[in-house]
């Protein structure tokens, strides 16, 4: 009779495929090659992974088997694409998401934000606390900020429909990438529902650049500056579809990976209730109830060590893979041309080689003074090198921003009715939500 392990194992690389990668490692150790239906190297070793990642442009590609859904989706941006279109395209991009220009959007982000305080205190009414799936309420505000930081547009009447868009999205990226159902031009159910998709969203985009360049008004945001900047830099070939499709891709990139982290960081918060004391006594201190200034918020030392160690627990990029560029001699094994690597930031943050008791959560471990245990590149949530996330600012001040003023006004509760079941897609979420309850403060 065959080992039972090897159908579960089967069975895993569909259902959950970083439990898979998991229990192989487990077997196998820091490098392995699997041989299969896709074939890759696994690697977890540090300074292997730090290679790949230093060396991602020049010897490694991102465009694998294994993103084939998500290139089919999102076409070529600068999350997949080859060095010669990725160059001209980040550094047109760059200085829209400096600390600076962030920090920039900060007061539209209050804004916002105040505008979901009053949502949620229509909620609770003359109740004493609800409880409710608090993912859809971040996901309506990070899609709202995008909305005015992107395009100087309220999303308010649009959040609804890109949320549906986005998750369908979504769920063709999950489907699994075999190579022929995987080609965009095999008329599978889920290709074609995938095409409509995309049609919709970039239809919706392409309709905000073409109203905007027709109102001659310039507006600086981040539509203004690239509209600027292509219409000088002759370099740059993001122009027509391929610009709505780069505008595209900064919504997708930066709306599920913000809204996720508040909603767990929320969800650890309520698990933890000595951390979760520490963080709102740190918050009140600064701020009592008045209105947060971005320098004051941007020292909080303690919700900065708060976020980390919530992406340290769920990064919203859970898996990095990359192809070799040329045959290789790579962890003295010889890899050839177009060989698949693997390495996975989760597994890496959770490995008791490299973390005090790793499933914990204690945001401790990122005070200054215990920044020496950290083994250096053991903490890869926006990955690394040249192609480090572009948004990095942005969601780290969105972020910030969002917890001061929610736990400002509210408490947040423990619901112990309530599991989140963890799924890992393009972003790590909870596939039923956070459900949490919520209070006013007195």
């Amino acid at each position: 009779m065959k080992d039972p392990r090897l159908f579960y194992k089967s069975y895993l690389m569909f259902a959950n495929f970083q439990k898979f990668l998991q229990l192989n490692q487990q077997e196998f150790g820091d490098f392995y090659q699997y041989k299969g239906l896709v074939n890759f190297f696994f690697v977890h070793d540090l300074k292997q992974v730090k290679r790949v990642l230093l060396g991602t442009n020049k010897s490694f590609s991102k465009k694998t088997n294994l993103v084939r859904n998500l290139h089919n989706a999102l076409g070529e941006s600068i999350i997949i694409s080859e060095y010669e279109k990725w160059k001209p395209r980040r550094k047109l991009l760059n200085p829209s998401f400096t600390k600076k220009n962030s920090l920039s959007l900060f007061s539209l982000m209050k804004i916002k934000i105040s505008e979901t305080i009053d949502e949620i205190n229509q909620q609770i009414q003359d109740k004493e606390y609800f409880i409710t799936n608090v993912s859809p309420i971040f996901n309506r505000l990070i899609i709202n900020i995008i909305g005015m930081a992107f395009f100087n547009k309220d999303f308010d009447k649009h959040t609804g429909n890109i949320e549906h868009w986005l998750n369908n999205m979504r769920s063709y990226v999950e489907n699994p990438p075999i190579p022929f159902l995987s080609n965009p031009n095999t008329p599978t159910l889920a290709n074609l529902k995938m095409k409509r998709n995309k049609k919709r969203l970039l239809s919706f985009v392409k309709d905000i650049i073409e109203e905007r360049k027709s109102s001659g008004v310039e507006y600086n945001d981040l539509l203004g500056r690239i509209l600027k900047e292509t219409s000088e830099d002759t370099e740059t070939d993001l122009k027509g579809d391929e610009l709505v499709m780069e505008v595209l891709n900064l919504i997708v990139a930066g709306h599920e990976t913000t809204a996720n982290t508040i909603s767990w960081t929320l969800y650890y918060l309520t698990k933890n209730p000595d951390v979760y004391k520490k963080l709102q006594k740190e918050i009140d201190t600064s701020f009592g109830q008045n209105d947060p200034s971005s320098k004051k918020v941007m020292e909080l030392q303690y919700l900065d060590c708060v976020l980390k160690e919530t992406m340290r627990l769920v990064p919203a990029a859970w898996i990095f893979t990359r192809k070799s560029k040329e045959d290789m001699v790579f962890n003295e094994k010889n890899l050839k041309k177009d060989s698949t690597i693997i390495f996975c930031p989760i597994l890496i943050h959770k490995d008791k080689r490299l973390w005090k008791n790793p499933e914990a959560y204690a945001p401790e471990r990122f005070l200054p003074e215990n920044k020496d245990k950290i083994q250096p590149d053991s903490y890869i949530p926006f990955g690394g090198g040249q192609r480090t996330c572009i948004g990095l600012h942005l969601a780290m001040i969105e972020m910030k921003i969002t917890l001061v003023m929610i736990l400002q006004k509210f408490e947040f509760l423990k619901n112990t009715a309530f599991k989140p079941k963890i799924k890992y897609s393009i972003t790590t979420y909870s596939e039923n939500g956070i459900e949490l309850g919520i209070k006013r403060r007195s």
